[in-house]
């Protein structure tokens, strides 16, 4: 029970159904028609089969019932038929809802576990506050920033062990991150720490203020610390982009 009820919960969430009516066998109409006639006749035969036992033992119709029932359960039982589970006007046949339950139950892929990881290192790259705060995730020299850049590098969805590569991007990446949180502003240079920390509730405060002069000079002076600290793995803030973050200018060909 414990196994048929894992099973049916898999597959309703694959499905997207509500418990309810995610076990509902779809019987059509003539089929359901068919059903009736054949056990109607069935449970009929086989009281007549009882009848000439009892009664009449040796009379020739016992023969007779006895294959009329064979013949009955044979030919008006329907064939069996792939099962379907029906959600609105949803149906899935049995296998692909199976086939479903085991992607389900497998887990994401090794692909879907890396972009899972890059998004999350991608909202941290576009945190203004988070790459002043915890700096070492975005220094290569940080031995677990290194492995965890190293590992992203060298990613390929189609190597033989795509699983082992993935699950080393997903190790290196909480390490590095834990040992950033860990370190703080304390990875800043000595000097530089006192800055950021002004830089970042210049930061904190533009973004809390509505569009406006206070908010302008807030950013500017926010932008202005940071430039003048020079630190590479600190971001450029441009008061005018979306997120705070000065995007890469190409060098010129």
């Amino acid at each position: 029970m414990p196994a048929v009820t894992a099973v049916g919960t898999a597959a309703t969430a694959v499905c997207e159904v509500t418990p309810c009516s995610a076990m509902v066998w779809e019987l059509e109409p003539p089929w359901v028609r068919s059903r009736i006639i054949a056990s109607t006749l069935v449970m009929t035969t086989l009281a007549a089969v009882l009848f000439f036992l009892f009664v009449v033992p040796w009379f020739p119709g016992v023969s007779f019932a006895i294959i009329l029932a064979t013949v009955t359960a044979l030919h008006l039982f329907p064939e069996t038929r792939p099962v379907r589970l029906r959600r609105g006007h949803r149906i899935l046949e049995l296998d692909a809802a199976l086939q479903r339950v085991d992607a389900a139950v497998s887990g994401p892929t090794p692909s879907e576990r890396v972009q899972v990881v890059q998004e999350r290192y991608g909202a941290l790259l576009t945190d203004a506050v988070y790459r002043i705060e915890n700096s070492a995730l975005f220094d290569a020299a940080v031995p677990s920033t290194q492995r965890f850049q190293v590992a992203l590098a060298t990613w390929d969805p189609d190597a033989p062990d795509a699983v082992g590569l993935a699950s080393q991007i997903e190790t290196t990446f909480q390490n590095a991150r834990e040992d950033a949180e860990r370190l703080g502003f304390d990875h800043l240079p000595q000097v530089a720490r006192s800055p950021a920390r002004r830089a970042v509730k210049a930061i904190t405060l533009g973004l809390a203020a509505p569009p406006g002069p206070e908010r302008e000079v807030a950013l500017k002076g926010a932008s202005t610390t940071l430039k003048e600290l020079a630190l590479y793995y600190l971001p450029v803030i441009d008061p005018a982009a979306p997120t705070l973050i000065a995007t890469r200018k190409e060098l010129p060909r």
